[in-house]
């Protein structure tokens, strides 16, 4: 059989005429005879068979190949990047030290409060006039006011005062 001829074969005539070398169909459900496509060439890239033209691939190829330009802007892009992650580190390490310092201030602000209660504790303790003046001029430096240093005022109207103790 010529090339010709074996174009206008279905598959299974070529495949019965490979076993038989006989060309006989049959019935009314032959199918139409239709003419093959011609073949391309195969490509084959390192070994392997790919199923475009040699210049198709070779035009893929340089597609795929990454051009100066856009190789310097992706550096400089990921470099940038590099930059933003590192002033970010940066940043978030100087939040962590403010907050540790934020948490030592708040702490030796709590143990002076408690050091102002426990003084106002044990002045409150003493009621003795004599006693408060004592302890004020000798065990804390204070100097007891002149009398042009104390003035007097009238009370015009009621004053609103909050109590946190009962007073004997």
């Amino acid at each position: 059989m010529s090339r010709e001829e074996r174009r206008y074969l279905t598959r299974n005539q070529r495949t019965n005429n490979r076993y038989n070398s006989q060309f006989y169909v049959e019935g009314n459900a032959v199918r139409k005879v239709q003419e093959l496509p011609e073949r391309s060439p195969r490509t084959y890239v390192d070994g392997r068979r790919v199923n475009i033209s040699p210049s198709e691939y070779k035009e893929q190829e340089k597609a795929l190949r990454i051009k100066l330009p856009y190789m310097i802007l992706f550096t400089l892009c990921v470099i940038a990047v590099c930059v933003q992650v590192g002033r970010y580190l940066s940043l978030k390490e100087s939040i962590t030290e403010q907050k540790t310092n934020i948490a030592k201030s708040e702490l030796n602000v709590k143990n002076l409060k408690d050091e102002n209660d426990i003084l106002s504790y044990n002045i409150n303790k003493t009621k003795d006039a004599e006693e408060i003046i004592r302890v004020a001029t000798t065990e804390l430096g204070m100097i007891q006011a002149g009398r042009d240093q104390i003035s007097f005022y009238d009370q015009t109207e009621s004053e609103y005062m909050k109590q946190y103790c009962d007073v004997n």
